[in-house]
């Protein structure tokens, strides 16, 4: 599911209806299923390749729209992202911004894999900041998930974003050559040449 329009009027408050929608659409992260405890990052892959949202839905009102998580980590933090549909979708008011909202909805979530994806679909889709800077802040990590699963195709769009820094792609580089990621390896070269950093001498590419 992409998008799920709202068409009941929304007033000063989440109605039960709403309320209901929003329980409906977003599941805990104790449900989450991976097959392996590796950091595979399955739904991230899917989206960086097709550019279609895997962990994200689009909630449209009158015009409006806030994207929300499909998974947050307790039901507690519910109330935050009812908060924030009804300041995006209803307020007369721009007290809470876009900006803080995502940063707000960020907060909600724990699992890394899950709260990587999200953060992949706010920032590439949304331009969300704060999905910028826990994606920098994790790159490295990012990068080596996809990296020694192989998947060139992955890895070389998240290293196009130009999110990492010097030391984690010289953290990425090895693992890509060894896994043979020859357009993941150019795109690693091109970030390097804009730190000005030099290929290490034990490295032939």
């Amino acid at each position: 599911m992409q998008e799920v329009i709202w068409t009941k009027p929304i007033k000063e408050d989440v109605d039960e209806a709403l309320s209901s929608l929003l329980y409906g659409l977003i599941r805990e992260e104790s449900t989450i299923f991976y097959r392996t405890g590796k950091n595979q990052l399955t739904k991230g892959r899917i989206f960086l390749k097709t550019g279609e949202a895997q962990k994200t839905l689009l909630l449209t009102y009158n015009g409006r729209n806030i994207r929300l998580p499909k998974y947050i980590n307790n039901y507690i933090n519910m109330f935050v992202i009812q908060d924030m549909v009804h300041a995006a979708l209803a307020s007369d008011t721009k007290e809470i911004s876009q900006s803080l909202s995502y940063r707000l909805i960020l907060g909600t979530m724990q699992d890394f894999q899950n709260k990587t994806s999200v953060a992949l679909e706010l920032y590439i889709l949304e331009g969300s900041s704060d999905a910028k800077k826990y994606l920098q802040n994790n790159a490295a990590k990012i990068a080596k998930a996809f990296a020694e699963d192989g998947d060139d195709v992955a890895l070389s769009k998240f290293v196009s974003l130009g999110l990492m820094d010097a030391e984690a792609l010289l953290q990425t580089l090895p693992i890509a050559q060894e896994k043979e990621l020859q357009t993941s390896i150019a795109y690693l070269l091109e970030e390097m040449r804009k730190y000005g950093l030099k290929l290490p001498d034990a490295l032939e590419v």
